[in-house]
């Protein structure tokens, strides 16, 4: 179907926020709204940013303007640093939790997806192999001395109830 013929018949576009899309001089809803004054059209093309983005956004927000949100992703990405930096620890969490029957997610490297994604699956990861994680830092802690920090922040009951929620 040629572009004319299609476009006559679409009353709406979903599109990400980003400015070369929702701008409102040189942008794609702009180009849009052209074309199909162009052509003559009364009916407005309805424009719609998705709603995936709008809350991948409102949530990177909420997580950099919040002190509690903040303080958790920021723990949350220090723990995962501690174990990315070394591959040898990332062994030694896996090994201690078969040893000790734990289960263990890896965790996420940093920005791998959409920010709330990343979010969800950091947290998620952390919760899930919490057990294991805490055996490590316990196990290390005399070797190691940023393990007794971690181990500190790991064991807090209202960091943790914060990490819940």
């Amino acid at each position: 179907m040629p572009w004319k013929d299609l476009f006559a018949k679409t009353c709406c576009v979903v599109t990400d926020g980003e400015n070369a899309n929702t701008g409102n001089r040189n942008s794609l809803w702009a180009s849009l709204d052209a074309q199909r004054q162009q052509m003559g059209d009364k009916l407005p093309l309805i424009k719609i940013w998705c709603g995936a983005h709008r809350s991948d956004l409102a949530f990177g927000s909420v997580s950099k303007t919040i002190p509690e949100a903040r303080s958790v992703i920021r723990d949350a990405v220090a723990l995962a640093t501690f174990f990315h930096t070394s591959g040898v620890r990332t062994k030694e969490l896996d090994d201690i939790g078969r040893s000790h029957g734990l289960k263990v997610l890896r965790i996420p490297k940093y920005f791998e997806v959409r920010w709330t994604e990343f979010s969800y699956r950091l947290l998620s990861s952390i919760l899930f192999s919490w057990q294991a994680i805490v055996k490590y830092l316990q196990l290390s802690e005399v070797s190691d001395s940023s393990a007794k920090a971690y181990l500190s922040t790991w064991t807090d009951k209202t960091k943790l109830q914060k990490v819940c929620l």
